[in-house]
C-alpha cells in the first residue's frame, strides 16, 4: 500500500507529467522500489487511519522526485515532442 500512496502522490503533484510515455512502466516500477525505502514509522502511519503530516508528504514527495529524474524529459525537450506531434 505504501507504494501506491507513493505513486499517487506523485500522480497528484504531476511529477509523471514529464516523463516520457514509453519510460512510464519502468519509472513507476523505479518509484515503488523507492516507496520500499520510506521510514518504517511513516510506512505505519499510511497503513493506518492516522493522518500525515506536511513533513510526511514531503519525505514521499522527495523520494518520488529523485526516483523519477532519470527518466524526466527536459521542459524544453518535452515541449518540442509534443509541437512535433
Amino acid at each position: 500500500m505504501t507504494a501506491q500512496i507513493a505513486v499517487l502522490m506523485a500522480l497528484t503533484q504531476r511529477l509523471f507529467d514529464s516523463v516520457a510515455l514509453e519510460q512510464m512502466t519502468v519509472a513507476e516500477r523505479a518509484l515503488r522500489e523507492a516507496a520500499a525505502t520510506i521510514p518504517s514509522p511513516l510506512c505505519a502511519r499510511l497503513e493506518t487511519t492516522a493522518t500525515f503530516s506536511d513533513e510526511d508528504r514531503k519525505t514521499i514527495l522527495e523520494l518520488a522526485q529523485l526516483a523519477l529524474a532519470p527518466f524526466q524529459v527536459p521542459p524544453k525537450v518535452a515541449t518540442a515532442v509534443r509541437n512535433d506531434s
